[in-house]
């Protein structure tokens, strides 16, 4: 939190001691702040509520609504995470990082081809993602695709 404007970072202060600080100026932002900072720190249920309050502010950020999935696949709520990233690429069609997400979950499930599939389509919108190369290349090894997981292995180094 070192590079914030002071007021952010004394309201998501605030707010992670516990304190209302509803309808003050900067509140979304401190909301973000502090539900990434309980992310960090391995508090997912204490980020997904930041990251709700946050989208109840402003239901139409996507980034609200990917961090908040971040936060509920942590928590084992999976559905709900699917449908945060959903509703994020709702909000912005281009926005690389809820397809990379829904990939994740589809690995998780071992759906290998669905997964490269949201991969894929994380590298349209987002080309040097190499967090999207490398999961692609880790679903190829696991259909058997050595040789094709390779150079993905390797736009990921590059990048």
């Amino acid at each position: 939190m070192a590079d914030l404007d002071p007021a952010i970072k004394a309201l998501a202060e605030q707010i992670e001691r516990g304190e209302d600080v509803a309808g003050a100026p900067g509140e979304f932002q401190a909301l973000q702040l502090a539900g990434a900072a309980a992310y960090r720190s391995n508090k997912f249920a204490a980020a997904a509520v930041y990251f709700r309050r946050a989208a109840g502010i402003s239901p139409v950020d996507a980034g609200t609504r990917n961090n908040l999935g971040q936060a509920l696949r942590a928590e084992g709520e999976i559905a709900v995470a699917r449908a945060q990233f959903w509703r994020a690429l709702e909000i912005d069609t281009v926005f690389a990082e809820p397809f990379l997400n829904l990939g994740l979950l589809a690995a998780a499930d071992e759906e290998w081809k669905n997964a490269i599939g949201f991969y894929a389509q994380a590298l349209v919108r987002r080309s040097n993602y190499a967090e999207a190369h490398f999961n692609w290349a880790i679903a190829l090894e696991r259909l058997g695709k050595k040789d094709g997981a390779v150079g993905h292995y390797r736009s990921a180094l590059q990048l």
